[in-house]
């Protein structure tokens, strides 16, 4: 049985032993604390990247913030924008958290006036930045992270507990710790905030990451982006180069060599095609040179001081990598190789047939297929694993040593539309290497032509063609891959790092009284003072933990003199709405569900009925993912009150002996269907 790390009850104490403080009717019980969690958008995207308002209109079957909301985390999760999205990565960590730096992204809107559906400018959209003063009007710009908190503090006043309460959150209601979901570029500026430092040495990082989710990030840096700067800055060889060769085609030395000069004109042909194609989908991925794109080159500056970096006095940071491969990716290549393999034409083909039948990197035939076409096209090697923008190793961080106890999960994609589309295009091609001009010509361009309308034209053919954006719009969530993140390895806020409970508020009352020697029930709930508590032996796993003093301490049993009627509680999971069970047992009866009210965990066990003595109240519940976990709550109820008797000497007797005797005996007054327990008994000497 996996350890639950999630789910534990505390009963909290603020005072000593002698009584049970949480005033129930007070309404100040902390609710569960859960983490914020923020979805970072990469290069060229916005907050839609992974929280698009619009996903049904789009076709999305759902996007990371509707999952976690679905999943009943609505008001912890959050989205915003940089202020550039191609700005240099190191600014964009400055603006995710850097809280001494003013972020250039902030609007002069109040931050508690916030309207998605309005035109109105003067309303503040959701994803968009505010001020640090004067409800968001005024001061420096705020980082991310102190955005999140202040959009907390305004979700739990108009719409969480605080709507029905009146109320606004304490500031030990208010999570002080994130879990960031990241895609793409955007977990190179998450990864800048943590490791980042400035002129003076300082770190931006305040300890404040629990845990972090990288889905399709080139931590190696992206070889995509390598091939589109390569590709920008050598439009003209490109183009002209194949316009050369295919000229060539008519000099009279082929005349009496056709096989030579069809395929010379059939490279030619496929190539101008295939570029034309190549900057077509550049276009529409709006990727150019930038300063990001620049950032995230392989071995950039901004990389190397990245991945050599360590947390200093930090804790661990918890990290979780979503790779996604099977699609054919550009190879780190220089710039002077490109160059040659775009001239010598010849080279595109042997060197992509090559790579076809003896690498181990390509696995599946539609991948060695595109692998072929995508670099006979573009003049730039296609011959990696990836997602087509990363390759699986940057994704993975290999060798980075601040990432080497990630937790790595992958996802390949596969396409029966391009396997069958990709053997029909080389099929084509293959056949104008035999067929006279223009046909020969026609034949390559048609391949090229083909090869782009099977990659985009079929829904799987797309998935696989536009993977690093699928990865995140689909699979994450088909294949359970950001849930199993979310879960796997988070430790609870508030728990210890040798034990998975948490601290939760957790009350005993009544609505029970006596009133002229008869039980009268109450409509209203009162606090039920406890007299004493019995620490939990060593090693006693089903204790209960509580707060007493300020400390945490594991307790057996508890001691009440009146019987509480209903226990009040918070159930610390994750996602506490979604639990498969979760079940209370009165004295051993059989097991009864528990309903958790809303997605703060709150729960009420109302109609306990107690007997005299010792009760026990055992719980046990599993999660979504499966991770399970047992308490029991043990309570002594001692309603009926010690009389003493069998007292010597006798009241208003009178000895000399200085050496007196003295005793009495304790026992429980008899009531009408009760019989007495064991007597206690007392002798002393004076």
């Amino acid at each position: 049985m996996r350890t639950f790390r999630f789910l534990t009850f505390v009963i909290l104490f603020f005072v000593g032993i002698a009584s049970f403080v949480q005033a129930v009717g007070n309404n100040d019980m902390e609710y569960a604390k859960n983490y914020l969690i923020i979805l970072v958008h990469g290069i060229g995207d916005d907050h839609t990247c992974l929280a698009d308002e619009k996903w049904n209109e789009k076709g999305l079957m759902t996007t990371a913030k509707k999952y976690l909301e679905d999943m009943g985390l609505t008001g912890y999760v959050y989205a915003y924008e940089f202020s550039d999205k191609f700005l240099n990565i190191e600014k964009e960590g400055w603006e995710f958290g850097n809280r001494a730096y003013d972020n250039p992204e902030a609007v002069n809107k109040k931050s508690d006036e916030i309207n998605d559906n309005s035109s109105d400018q003067t309303k503040r959209k959701s994803w968009e930045i505010t001020k640090k003063q004067d409800n968001g009007r005024a001061g420096t710009g705020k980082c991310w992270l102190e955005q999140a908190k202040e959009d907390f503090r305004i979700w739990f006043q108009k719409y969480g507990p605080g709507k029905t309460e009146d109320r606004w959150p304490l500031a030990s209601e208010i999570p002080q710790k994130f879990i960031v979901i990241a895609h793409s570029m955007g977990g190179l500026a998450v990864r800048h905030y943590i490791y980042g430092k400035d002129s003076q040495g300082r770190r931006y990082y305040q300890g404040d990451i629990e845990k972090v989710v990288y889905i399709d990030v080139p931590h190696l840096g992206s070889t995509a982006g390598k091939a589109a700067i390569w590709a920008e800055e050598n439009a003209t060889a490109r183009y002209g180069i194949p316009a050369i060769v295919f000229l060539a085609t008519f000099n009279p030395a082929y005349k009496d060599n056709p096989p030579v000069k069809n395929l010379l004109a059939c490279n030619a042909g496929f190539a101008l095609a295939g570029s034309a194609l190549f900057d077509k989908v550049k276009a529409e991925a709006d990727r150019h040179k930038t300063p990001a794109l620049t950032d995230m080159l392989p071995n950039s500056s901004f990389l190397n001081n990245v991945n050599s970096a360590g947390l200093g006095d930090f804790s661990i940071i918890r990290q979780q990598i979503i790779v996604g491969k099977g699609a054919p990716t550009a190879s780190d290549m220089s710039s002077a190789g490109a160059y040659v393999m775009n001239f010598l034409v010849y080279e595109r083909i042997m060197a992509s047939l090559v790579e076809v039948l003896a690498s181990d990197e390509l696995s599946t035939f539609e991948q060695k297929m595109m692998s072929m076409n995508l670099t006979i096209m573009s003049g730039y090697p296609f011959f990696e694993d990836g997602d087509l923008v990363v390759t699986t190793s940057s994704q993975k961080g290999e060798g980075i040593s601040n990432l080497s106890g990630a937790n790595v999960q992958e996802y390949q994609f596969r396409s029966s539309s391009i396997a069958a589309g990709e053997a029909v295009t080389n099929a084509i091609f293959l056949i104008g290497v035999f067929i006279p001009y223009p046909l020969d010509v026609l034949a390559a361009v048609s391949a090229a032509t083909g090869t782009y309308i099977f990659s985009m034209d079929s829904d799987d053919g797309k998935e696989f063609s536009m993977a690093h954006v699928e990865m995140k719009n689909k699979r994450i969530f088909t294949e359970g891959l950001l849930e199993k993140a979310l879960f796997e390895g988070i430790q609870p806020a508030g728990a210890s790092s040798t034990s998975s409970v948490m601290q939760v508020p957790f009350t005993l009352t009544s609505n029970l009284t006596i009133e002229a020697g008869s039980v009268k029930v109450l409509e209203s709930y009162h606090e039920v003072s406890v007299e004493a508590m019995t620490e939990a032996r060593a090693g006693n796993v089903l204790a209960t933990p509580i707060i007493v003093d300020g400390k945490e301490k594991r307790m057996e049993i508890f001691t009440v003199k009146e019987p509480p009627t209903k226990i009040t509680g918070v159930l610390r999971d994750f996602m506490p709405k979604k639990m498969q069970y979760f079940q209370y047992s009165e004295n051993f009866a059989a097991w009864k569900d528990v309903t958790v009210k809303d997605e703060w965990g709150n729960f009420e066990i109302d109609g306990l009925k107690l007997a005299e003595g010792q009760n026990m109240i055992a719980f046990r519940a599993k999660n979504k993912v499966g991770y399970t976990s047992n308490q029991h709550l043990k309570i002594i109820l001692n309603t009926i009150p010690m009389v003493p008797s069998e007292l010597r000497p006798l009241s208003g007797m009178y000895t000399n002996n200085n050496q007196i005797e003295i005793s009495f005996v304790f026992a429980k007054a008899a009531r009408e269907g009760f019989k007495a327990p064991r007597h206690l008994g007392i002798k002393s000497h004076c």
